[in-house]
Parts: structure tokens; sequence; C-alpha cells
């Protein structure tokens, strides 16, 4: 039986509780003189949980707002689940200052029209979903953290048919994010997420969409993971630079009938001209969607030959009473990449503060080489006034600038970082979140530092952008020092990381994973139970005595074969993350084989491992 379907006010209602939640039926959407969306056909179903990525001003934040139905169409249909509940978290959180957690908790389910007895249990279960224990304190006392925690318990304390979520890892640090992982796996309320974060593209979504003019309908939906949908977009990428291929060489032969003249002013004749008119005009528009403007990134290096840049010696610093650092040492090379972790208040900006010499420690020496150049991006950057125009921010000294020797124009300089000439003249704080972030990075690379400190550089950057920064980093000659929330660009760009344990001390590790497993104890996923229960300990080497001789060789030798495999997992999704592979559908293809082939491996050897160990026991 088909479900039935109800119009009110032009919104279509489905009155059958198994349809999709939501049905976009040849949506198209245009700004000015930019399709956004053209003939859009998709479902959104009861268990969705579908991860949005894509270029900045691509159109992402508009599909929000067609499925919130705070925007319209502009022809097809967007059919809704009669009553269907969404509830929506905006990048930037718009609360009431003087008031409290719980006073917008309660708010929020009064909105959802639940009754009054229900009120606490639904508040109660949203903060502890989000470790929130700042229930009775003022929205004005909030950090940027918390105040996005506060956002995420509001959304689930309307209890939506459907969550909305629009860049939810920005000002998270990891901790955080890792929850927020956690509870969208954990849950049963589908979701939609808008986010340039590939680590949580690939942990959280069972579906992946780029939104791009790219494509001919405005967007690529993949089932599974991030690496799945880099998988098809690899294949589709390759078919449509075949297909434009073939197009060109039929518009050639078109053009060459042109030019030799029509025989004959037959209906026929006529025909084919006015068709090789079209043709020529849908290959410029075919070209103009498959062409990819790129930022063009590349830091300088002051081309110093010393190495040894930094060495920081039983350093203690802190603020009034309070100590941040306590005993912290470490050296820092040419080349090298230093990761900073730790939770929010553990010191990490000190530490930076520390290296480019704002503050002085308590006690202890900063020894850094003589005449070190350090270049310092800070999170938050009071630097450029609101109101001074973008070209003074690219250009600071007059209307050119000058970049490896070369002298450039303000107008190509800009062109690097895909601003528009028309953009020069306008107000910088008038630009969007990543424009400014692109902005600043220009400004950045003016400079020629020994030492790269950045401090959340990632934050409004589309994935495109962050490919180049990475690349750029990777690259870069000097020192840098890193905090950032994105673990995909510290995993490929750091060379080590340094963990602060908010009690002043710190340790080293050799890669990022060392760190999350040690300093966070989520719940066990069905697989880490299975590894708990499967870890061998000193009783049961010692009993495995039931074990034939070829399975006590196996027993011996199955954890270091699941640390190589492990290792291997880990090489392969740094291969897929690399441009050169991406660009590449054949071996892209092939490597998210070999990808899959490794993750079932890995399983395999853990199930093994647990039947080995539960045999020598029985």
């Amino acid at each position: 039986m088909f479900p039935l379907q109800y119009n009110l006010l032009g919104i279509s209602f489905y009155d059958d509780y198994m349809a999709p939640l939501l049905t976009f039926s040849t949506v198209s959407k245009r700004f000015g003189a930019t399709q956004v969306f053209d003939d859009l056909s998709f479902s959104i179903e009861e268990d969705e949980r579908l991860g949005i990525l894509g270029p900045n001003g691509a159109g992402k934040s508009t599909l929000l707002k067609l499925m919130l139905a705070s925007d319209e169409q502009d022809s097809g249909e967007i059919i809704r689940r009669k009553d269907l509940r969404v509830s929506y978290v905006a990048q930037e959180a718009t609360f009431s200052e003087e008031a409290t957690a719980e006073q917008l908790a309660e708010e929020s389910a009064q909105a959802a029209a639940i009754s009054v007895a229900e009120h606490g249990a639904i508040v109660s279960t949203a903060f502890g979903r989000f470790g929130i224990d700042y229930g009775a304190s003022k929205v004005s006392e909030l950090s940027g953290g918390q105040r996005k925690r506060l956002q995420l318990a509001l959304a689930y304390c309307e209890v939506p048919d459907l969550l909305l979520l629009d860049e939810p890892t920005n000002h998270l640090d990891i901790e955080s994010i890792l929850l927020l992982e956690r509870v969208l796996n954990e849950g049963d309320i589908p979701w939609v997420a808008v986010s340039h974060d590939r680590w949580f593209l690939e942990n959280a979504p069972s579906r992946v969409a780029e939104v791009s003019r790219e494509y001919e309908s405005g967007i690529l939906i993949a089932d599974g993971r991030y690496r799945h949908f880099l998988e098809r977009k690899g294949a589709y990428r390759a078919s449509a630079e075949k297909s434009l291929a073939s197009f060109e060489n039929k518009v050639r032969q078109e053009k060459a009938w042109l030019r030799q003249g029509a025989k004959a002013r037959s209906t026929k004749s006529k025909h084919r001209t006015e068709r090789s008119y079209e043709m020529m005009d849908e290959l410029s528009m075919v070209r103009a969607r498959s062409k990819r403007s790129q930022v063009d990134l590349e830091f300088q290096f002051s081309e110093r030959k010393t190495k040894r840049l930094v060495e920081l010696s039983n350093i203690h610093a802190g603020y009034d009473e309070t100590k941040v650092l306590s005993g912290v040492n470490f050296k820092l090379l040419a080349g090298q990449a230093l990761g900073v972790l730790g939770r929010n208040g553990t010191g990490k900006t000190t530490l930076m503060r520390l290296l480019c010499g704002e503050i002085k420690p308590q006690m202890g020496t900063v020894k850094l080489a003589t005449d070190l150049s350090v270049s310092y991006f800070k999170q938050i950057d009071a630097g450029f006034e609101a109101s001074i125009p973008l070209k003074d921010v690219l250009a600071p000294e007059s209307d050119s600038v000058v970049f490896q020797g070369q002298t450039l124009h303000v107008s190509s300089w800009a062109k690097r970082f895909t601003f528009s000439f028309d953009q020069l003249n306008q107000p910088f704080g008038t630009l969007s979140g990543g424009e400014k972030a692109r902005a600043r990075v220009a400004r950045l690379m003016l400079e020629s530092p020994d030492l790269l400190i950045l401090d959340e550089p990632t934050n409004d950057l589309d994935i495109e952008t962050l490919e180049m920064l990475e690349e750029s980093l990777i690259s870069f000659r000097g020192a840098i020092v890193l905090v950032s929330h994105d673990r995909f660009l510290l995993n490929r760009v750091c060379t080590g990381f340094l963990g602060l344990d908010g009690e002043g001390g710190a340790k080293m590790y050799a890669e990022y994973a060392q760190w999350e497993r040690e300093e966070f104890s989520p719940p066990p996923t069905k697989t880490k139970q299975a590894r708990e229960k499967s870890a061998p300990t000193a009783r049961t080497s010692k009993s495995s005595k039931r074990l034939s001789y070829m399975e006590q060789r196996e027993f011996d030798s199955i954890e270091e074969t699941i640390l190589e495999t492990e290792e291997k997992v880990t090489t392969l999704e740094d291969m897929l993350s690399q441009q050169e592979v991406q660009a590449d559908a054949e071996r892209l293809r092939k490597l998210c084989a070999e990808l899959d082939e490794a993750h079932l491996e890995v399983e395999r050897l853990y199930a093994r491992w647990q039947e080995l160990e539960q045999k020598q026991t029985i």
C-alpha cells in the first residue's frame, strides 16, 4: 500500500511511518546566476547517518536550510513525513548571555511540546550524554567548547525525529569530538551533519555526500565511510573526464563542419547547425562545472643552516597561583613538526606563547637559535579590524607583495587564495569564516619563519584547502608546532607529539593514536571488548599446554602479526589521503580494496587470538 500524501501550504507530508523522513524530488535551487542544485533527488531514511562535505560556498548550508524548511526550492518537491520534528545545531550559538544552561534546556523541552513530567528526565539524559555539569552556569561564563556541547544537548532536549548539524566539531576539543562521535553512533536519532573533519566523516556516517557544482545535480552521494566516498569520487571524475574528452571531440567535428559551410539550405542542415551551437554552449557549461579552483599554499623558509632551533629545559609556567606547566622538556629541529595534545586548559596556548616570547617561564630556560624567526597563527586573532578592506589584509604595505623573490600585484596574490577582484575592497569583517581563515594564511605566507606556530589553523577551511595546507606544511623545511582538533591533519603532518596532562606534566608520543588510547577510555565497542577479553596475560601464557605445537607457535606470534596488520591499515589510510592517489581512480579503487581486506584481516586475527586463548584455558 502506498502512503497517503497531504499537501499543506506547498509542503507535502507522508502519513505512513514507514515512509522516508524527507524526500527531495527533482529539486532545483539557484542564487542569482549560480545554479546550486539542479534536478536533485534523494531521501533521508529513518536510520540516516549522512555526512556532507564540499567547498566553501557550494551550497552545504543551503541544503540544510531546505531540509529545515527555512528556505524554499525554486522547483521540484520536498516531501516531509507528517509531524516531522527537526532540530538544528548551527555553526554559531545564539544564546541569551544571562540565561543558565538549565533554563535553556527547559525551554527546549517545552518547545518540543513534551509533558512537564518528562522535562526533567529529558534534560538530565541530554546533559548526561554530553558530560554537561555546568547547568547552573550562565552562558556568558561558558567557553566556546562548552557552548557547543550545550548546543548539542539542547537539540536532544527537543526530542527530534531528525537532527541537522552544521560543522558540529568546530570549537570542540578532541575529547568532545570523540564524545560526539560516540553519541551519534550509539544513539537512535537519525542525523545529517555538514563537516570538514575527515576523521569524523570516516568514523560517524554511514553515507557521505559532497555538495559541489562539479556534479551535474550539485551533489554526489556514496554509501559507506569517507574512504568509500573517495573511491566513488575518483571513479566519477575518471568517467567525467572520458565523457568530456569524447564530447570535446564531437564539438570539434561540428566546428569543422560549420567552417566548411552547409551545402544546402535544407531543414536537416539548419537543424544540425542549431544543434552544433547548442553543443558548444553545453560544452562551455560542462567545462565551467568541472573547473576546480584550488588555494595555492606554500610557506616560505628563512634558509638558515642551523638544525637545532628550540630547546626547553625544566619549564615551569602558570598564572597567579595556578601551575600550568611543570618540568617540561623537549628539543625541536628543523624539519620536525610537533603536535601539542591535551584537553582544554592543559597549557597548550601557554606553551605556544612561551615559544614565541609573549610570556616568560617562572622557572627553567627556553633556548632559541640565534635570530630565530617565528610566525604565530592564533586561533582568535583580533589583529585585523573588521572595517579594513581585504586588500589591506593581503598586502599591508602597498598594492603588491613580495613572495619567493617575486613581486606580485595584490589581485594576483588574492587569486592564489580564490578571492575575486571584486572582493578586494570588501571589509574583512563581512567575509565568511573560511574566507577570513584563507586571508590570514595568505598574510602568514608572506613571512619567512624558522619556526611556524599554528593554533587551530583549520577552523572554517573546506577539505580541498585543508589538503593543500597539509601538503604545504609537510614540505616546510623549518620547524612546526601545531595545535589542532583536526586528527587527520595531525596524523599526516606531525613527526612527534607532546601530550599535556593538565597537572603540569608532559609526555612525548610517537603517534597520535597512542596518546588517544592512553588519554581517553570511552565505553568499549564490540571490537574493543573482544580485544580486552582476548588479551593474553602472564597466567594464561603459562597454561598453554592444551594447545597443539602449531597452535602454540601461532599463539606466540599472533600479537606481533596483529600489530603489523594494524600498521598496514594506518599506512593505507595515509596513502588514501594523498592528492595524487585521489586523482588516480584505478589506484584509489585498488587501495580501498586493500584497506577493506586489511580491516577484515585485523578482525579475523583478533577472533583467532580469542579462540586460541579460550582453548588453552578450557
